[in-house]
């Protein structure tokens, strides 16, 4: 009885320790940085293929990779997800810290690898939501904190998208709109210059 008691109070020494120790051990990078991409039905294969393959081209490129070595630090974290609606959002590539051109060309290729989804509806809000609570558990220390939310759709199902933005804001992440368009662009959809991300703001179609 008395070794229960003991293991169980060096348990409740020693947890909150190595807690403090795990978090003392958070790398620190420039930037944590998701990448949310739309793959709802309004996106054609054609425009899937452009996302993906444009962003692969980014990071195998000397541009961003001597982008991210200029950085105070020199490296960042980033996560790539893919996203439709409420109940359809994927982690791709879990978050990984690039900090040189290895990493970032191994991040390229994991995602170059991967095999792209669809589903139905468009929910930014949700993808919003869904970003910021990997923003929490980044496991790491970032100066900034960044959202890229591409895709070609109005949001059509979840909470209004203004209030995911403005909460995401208000925890101090950034928010970049990036509309991908390569077909002729959706009537239903309506743009306002009065979102900081540019994203759309409200919609009816189940895409």
């Amino acid at each position: 009885m008395r070794l229960v008691v003991v293991a169980a109070t060096l348990l409740v020494l020693v947890l909150p320790i190595r807690q403090a120790r795990a978090r003392e051990a958070a790398p620190e990078v420039d930037l944590a940085f998701v990448l949310a991409v739309d793959v709802s039905l309004s996106m054609d294969p054609e425009e899937q293929r452009v996302q993906r393959e444009r962003y692969v081209a980014a990071f195998r490129s000397e541009a961003v990779q001597s982008a991210i070595r200029q950085g105070l630090i020199g490296r960042i974290a980033v996560t790539y997800v893919e996203w439709a609606g409420i109940g359809s959002r994927y982690v791709i590539v879990p978050w990984t810290v690039i900090g040189t051109a290895a990493e970032a060309d191994g991040f390229a290729g994991q995602l170059l690898r991967a095999r792209p989804k669809r589903a139905i509806w468009t929910s930014i809000s949700a993808a919003l939501d869904f970003s910021v609570d990997l923003l929490r558990v980044a496991g790491v220390e970032p100066t900034r904190r960044v959202i890229d939310v591409s895709g070609d759709g109005p949001n059509n199902q979840g909470r209004e998208v203004t209030q995911a933005r403005d909460d995401a804001v208000a925890a101090g992440i950034v928010i970049n709109g990036l509309p991908l368009m390569i077909s002729a662009p959706m009537r239903t959809a309506r743009r306002s210059s009065t979102s900081p991300a540019g994203m759309p703001l409200r919609g009816a179609r189940p895409c």
